[in-house]
């Protein structure tokens, strides 16, 4: 990611605390060259501005005049925020945040945990620095040899040799199956999340298979999650988890990227369920994010909320002036391609050309001022510079420009299959242009031709890759997303290019995706949508065409799963045409339906378009 990456004005619990008073220091060469000169081990604090757990921390722990002398006496501090930098967050995050970890100079983990009480921290930090100083040769033999099992461990998760067939996505889908809270909803028990990517392939398997039962625990999930503690009515927004089973005692993290994601999932159930209710829901947390989170100079949303338990137990007119809230001030990537794609979710749903119009402004962002055709996606933007123009700190007033972090994974799979949505529900070429842009871009920089997966990161992009950070990782997760991302891209322009490519990434985890069970549904969902031909709705007329808009806009209302929608104009898109084998027989407008690449009917008029589809429906066929 971008050299000198990290903000130096570090952000603390929001009430009062002295963790300020520690000497906290950016992650950076000089922060490691310090430990390495002072013969300290490192202690990186690893926080977010919307966890609970990180503001106690601030509060009790590191406001302890002990623990201060003690960190200040025998280590190097390091604080890192995990949503500006979660390469960093990836490779030393112990299970939540914060996450207490103790690095060699060199930046080798040691040892590490989430939240520490007080006591037990005084403790933890006399033990490491005293094992350090009598041991510090062994440790780091010790975790030489712990690396190579890793690395050993690694190449073994992947085989190159696996051949994707039918019964990877079913398998997927039975991990899935199994896992369903039939009482409580949901997947798995305490501590209990949403699982979102699960429950979306659940929707998307059950409406290809006609799985009434999968249905109704789909349903019964996303019912009793919305009726739950876990969805704040008031606020209208969405907890990142539940402590326990029955979602009664919820953690009052709010993340900009779990609620989008349920944004989209509520306006998809609303469309198979035909349920106003899960419309209502997703509306609701729209609302919110435009209240809480939105910022108004470039219409992106900020990455997260918080505000304590005291907050939520009052009445919602009594909430605006409680002053113990704060928001994650910075502009991020992934969050906000999701953030776009859940507003053209609702659009479709909808049919409020607002949510549109909100989704554009955010891909206009992400475009002109995020991306870099060397670089790529931009992880953070913070409003006073212009991260394409400037990838260094830059001093605004008395306050220093957040740095603008590059070459993560996520971030560009999220902003180009973002903008392949915006292609499919508005027609315009622009965005498909953009996809196919920052898809190469992934291609160059991030995958490795060797292997056939994607690296998360990009070492050309990182000034500071020491220890775990110069370990390029290739995660199923990412693999998942990129190889969809290219299936989709070969849907709508048939280079088969894409197509080999992602088959031969998912190829590598035909035997390992077992080892994730629901936790692969990503996985799961890519194989599936690589072997089974979707439904393609083509409307093919020139984009000036009253006639041509008014087919689109029905194609839009039509919902089957894993849709592929596109507007071709004859003069524009004729490249398009042509590599779809799709020949004009007259200028008239026309929607031809697909499945897969099969002709299996068409339509000159919107009626006609959507008789084709109750048929099918009526049916089954």
């Amino acid at each position: 990611m971008n050299p000198d990456s990290t903000n130096a004005t570090f952000r603390f619990s929001p009430r009062p605390n002295s963790a300020r008073a520690i000497p906290w220091r950016a992650w950076s060469a000089e922060a490691f060259a310090e430990a390495q000169d002072r013969n300290r081990p490192v202690l990186l604090c690893i926080t977010t501005a919307w966890s609970q757990w990180s503001h106690l921390m601030d509060e009790r722990a590191y406001s302890d005049d002990s623990v201060q002398y003690l960190i200040n006496t025998d280590f190097v501090p390091v604080r890192v925020d995990a949503a500006a930098r979660p390469d960093i967050d990836r490779r030393y995050n112990r299970g939540g945040w914060p996450t207490t970890a103790f690095l060699t100079p060199e930046g080798e983990l040691m040892a590490g945990a989430t939240y520490i009480p007080v006591q037990d921290m005084r403790d933890f930090l006399v033990e490491l620095a005293q094992e350090y100083r009598q041991n510090r040769d062994a440790i780091r033999e010790k975790l030489g040899a712990l690396e190579e099992k890793r690395r050993e461990a690694e190449a073994a998760e992947k085989s190159t040799d696996g051949v994707l067939t039918p019964a990877i996505p079913a398998e997927s889908m039975a991990f899935i199956t199994g896992a369903f809270d039939r009482v409580n909803g949901g997947l798995g028990d305490a501590p209990k999340f949403t699982h979102t990517e699960a429950l979306r392939f659940a929707l998307e398997w059950c409406q290809h298979t006609l799985d009434y039962d999968l249905a109704a625990l789909v349903k019964h999930s996303l019912d009793i999650m919305a009726l739950s503690n876990l969805f704040d009515r008031a606020e209208g927004v969405f907890f990142r988890f539940a402590n326990d089973a029955q979602w009664e005692n919820p953690e009052r993290e709010c993340t900009l990227e779990e609620n989008a994601a349920l944004v989209s999932l509520y306006m998809e159930a609303a469309h198979v369920f035909r349920e106003e209710s899960f419309m209502q829901t997703g509306a609701c947390v729209l609302q919110f994010m435009h209240q809480k989170l939105r910022d108004a100079t470039s219409g992106a949303f900020y990455g997260g909320f918080f505000a304590p338990q005291e907050y939520y137990l009052l009445p919602a007119e009594e909430r605006a002036g409680f002053g113990e809230s704060c928001i994650d001030p910075v502009i991020h990537a992934k969050e906000n391609a999701l953030a776009a794609q859940a507003l053209l979710d609702a659009y479709r749903t909808t049919g409020s050309a607002e949510y549109c119009d909100q989704a554009v402004a955010i891909l206009g962002h992400l475009w002109e001022r995020m991306w870099d055709a060397e670089r790529g996606i931009a992880r953070n933007w913070d409003g006073d510079c212009d991260p394409v123009e400037a990838c260094d700190p830059v001093e605004v007033g008395d306050q220093v420009g957040v740095a603008y972090d590059w070459g993560w994974l996520p971030d560009q799979t999220a902003a180009a299959r973002a903008f392949v949505q915006a292609y499919e529900t508005t027609g315009a070429r622009e965005y498909l242009d953009r996809a196919q842009a920052v898809a190469d871009h992934i291609l160059r920089v991030h995958h490795d031709p060797a292997t056939g997966g994607f690296w998360d990161s990009v070492p050309a992009f990182t000034a500071v890759p020491l220890g775990l950070l110069g370990q390029r990782q290739e995660v199923l997760a990412d693999t998942a997303a990129a190889a969809e991302l290219l299936i989709r891209l070969w849907r709508l322009t048939n280079n088969e290019r894409y197509r080999t490519i992602a088959q031969n990434a998912l190829a590598n985890y035909a035997v390992s995706f077992r080892h994730f069970a629901h936790f692969g549904a990503l996985y799961g969902q890519a194989v599936d949508r690589l072997l089974r031909p979707p439904t393609r709705i083509v409307v093919v007329g020139p984009h000036d065409s009253a006639a041509a808009q008014a087919l689109f806009q029905q194609a839009l209302r039509i919902h089957t799963p894993a849709q592929v929608t596109q507007w071709l104009d004859p003069e524009r898109d004729a490249d398009l045409l042509e590599t779809h084998g799709i020949t004009l027989e007259d200028t008239t407008p026309v929607a031809r339906v697909f499945s897969g690449t099969d002709a299996v009917a068409q339509a000159a008029k919107p009626a006609e378009l959507a008789a084709i589809f109750e048929q099918v429906e009526s049916t089954g066929e």
